[in-house]
């Protein structure tokens, strides 16, 4: 498409420029301001509630974790730390 626009003379190629922007900023159009605002608005809260709950779940994992090692014997928990070190040694 871009090698067809050498062929034209520069007057052309402005002429054809400036309807495809005319014809781009007719289609956007249809969004004002306040609707882009308000969706920037809205992903930016989704996105903060996602990641807070991401964190809350780690957390709790954690404490799960912490939890079941209270009540695990000497010898189950050597096995869990013997998996833990398998798991890291893959990633």
């Amino acid at each position: 498409m871009f090698n067809r626009l050498k062929n034209y003379s520069p007057t052309h190629r402005k002429m054809k420029t400036i309807a495809i922007t005319a014809l781009l900023i007719l289609l956007c159009g249809g969004l004002s301001a306040q609707d882009i605002f308000e969706r920037i608005d809205r992903k930016t809260k989704e996105r903060a509630n996602r990641r807070t709950d991401q964190g809350i779940d780690k957390g709790l994992d954690k404490i799960e974790d912490g939890v079941t090692d209270i009540f695990r014997s000497d010898k189950d928990k050597d096995d869990k730390d013997k998996q833990d070190k398998d798991k890291k040694d893959k990633d």
